[in-house]
């Protein structure tokens, strides 16, 4: 968090849009798009949420030298109600991990339709496919995610996941290799 905001305070002045995931994370485009196909024109959208895809091991057990696109092309078999976001800095009052908390404007899907906040906490809105999404590469090899658990949470100092976390981390994939056609640029 501390991260994303410091984030809006250097770089408001310097860019329109900015997207908020972590390393291990990827926005997808349907092939032959770019990011202006999908970047809102009307000046009262502040966010665009896109859809998240949470990505698993596919039974590899360490890691290796290929790119994370090309060796987990296994994930859950659908979208996680969670989203992550692009959003216009001059209009972000406070941005979270997956969401800005409390934006000017109003927030969209990646074909222009409103989204509204469908949690109290201000975490999660509804977001039904699109021609976007961002591709979440959360477990990776069994070898990473070991190390992954034993460095603690990195938006929660000092907090760990349960061991039980370990088992449900592995399961549910189905194939969804959409990434592979980027791995020649």
């Amino acid at each position: 968090n501390k991260a994303y905001r410091h984030a809006v305070r250097r770089m408001r002045s310097l860019v329109e849009w900015c997207l908020f995931v972590d390393l291990d994370e990827f926005l997808l485009l349907e092939p032959g798009l770019s990011l202006d196909d999908i970047l809102p024109k009307e000046p009262d959208v502040s966010a665009v949420a896109f859809p998240w895809r949470v990505y698993g091991s596919g039974g590899l057990r360490n890691r290796d030298a290929r790119l994370t696109i090309e060796r987990f092309t296994m994930a859950g078999a659908q979208n996680s109600r969670m989203t992550k976001s692009i959003v216009r800095l001059k209009d972000v009052v406070q941005v979270e991990i997956h969401l800005p908390r409390k934006i000017k404007g109003r927030v969209v899907d990646s074909l222009g339709r409103t989204v509204v906040n469908t949690h109290a906490s201000g975490l999660s809105w509804i977001v039904d496919g699109g021609p976007a999404r961002i591709n979440h590469y959360f477990n990776r090899s069994r070898e990473e995610f070991e190390f992954k658990l034993a460095r603690g949470r990195g938006a929660f100092n000092g907090k760990f996941r349960s061991p039980k976390f370990r088992d449900q981390a592995f399961s549910g994939e189905v194939e969804a290799p959409e990434a592979l056609r980027l791995v020649p640029a």
